[in-house]
């Protein structure tokens, strides 16, 4: 089995304790910007990866990839 499929990061007391301590709308805008970033990491390092690229073909790696290969039967 691959060994970061073994690896489980474990939240430690204290910062569950913070987390249970947010609201719902707080939570939900945590997520909203860890999204939001992961998509900009990832966004930079194609255009890394690919400076040859149009910025459509960026965003439809980018949704390639976020969803885990899902979109690679989708036609463009």
């Amino acid at each position: 089995m691959n060994h970061l499929l073994q690896t489980f990061e474990v939240i430690d007391n204290q910062m569950a304790e913070v987390l249970r301590q947010k609201s719902d709308a707080q939570r939900l805008r945590s997520v909203d910007a860890f999204w939001n970033s992961a998509r900009a990491i990832l966004k930079a390092a194609i255009r890394t990866e690919h400076p040859e690229w149009s910025v459509d073909q960026v965003q439809i790696e980018v949704a390639r990839r976020i969803s885990n290969g899902v979109l690679d039967h989708v036609s463009t």
